[in-house]
């Protein structure tokens, strides 16, 4: 129960954040929060929330939330069993890519967000994610001091391009094996 309250505080504090110009200023608010269990062993981390996520308040919603959902079923878990959640809390006006002081005004609600759930691997979706951590190379496991990442690609990519399903969905094979464990 400790780790539900303590992201609820942390939720306030994002809803209520001001810090970024033309990011989260009017009613509804464009801020997105994480969401999934507050004790779960994999968090999966993107970008930022796309408009419509903001709107129904849902992260990752319809294309790129189907592909995630299927990625889920594939490993036995489901969105009541990780956590999901972005690097930057708010949507960008047309979309755009966060700026460096955005990502920077966002850190240490990720940061918190980690430190909260204590997931045992860290799945990276996209770019932002895996430049944020700091990843070496795409695809590939790196131990970090208290959990694995193993950054992938962002699964609005594939929901662009379902030729690359089977495999997208072969690459969270190993992840399989450790949950079994």
């Amino acid at each position: 129960m400790g780790n539900y309250s303590e992201l609820m505080e942390l939720e306030k504090l994002v809803y209520s954040c001001r810090k970024c110009p033309e990011l989260n200023v009017k009613e509804p608010y464009t801020a997105l929060f994480g969401q999934g269990n507050p004790d779960a062993k994999i968090m999966f981390v993107a970008q930022s929330p796309c408009e419509l996520c903001v709107i129904k308040q849902k992260v990752f919603y319809k294309g790129s939330g189907a592909v995630l959902d299927m990625v889920l079923e594939n490993i036995g878990e489901d969105r009541s069993t990780v956590y999901i959640t972005n690097v930057c809390k708010c949507h960008t006006p047309n979309n755009r890519v966060n700026t460096k002081e955005e990502i920077e005004n966002c850190r240490p609600f990720l940061d918190k967000e980690i430190e909260i759930v204590k997931p045992k691997i860290i799945v990276p979706l996209g770019k932002q994610a895996f430049d944020w951590f700091g990843c070496s190379a795409w695809l590939k496991r790196e131990k970090r001091d208290g959990y694995d990442l193993y950054p992938v690609s962002h699964p609005a990519r594939i929901a662009r391009r379902p030729d690359l399903l089977v495999d997208y969905l072969r690459g969270f094979d190993w992840l399989k094996e450790v949950i079994e464990k």
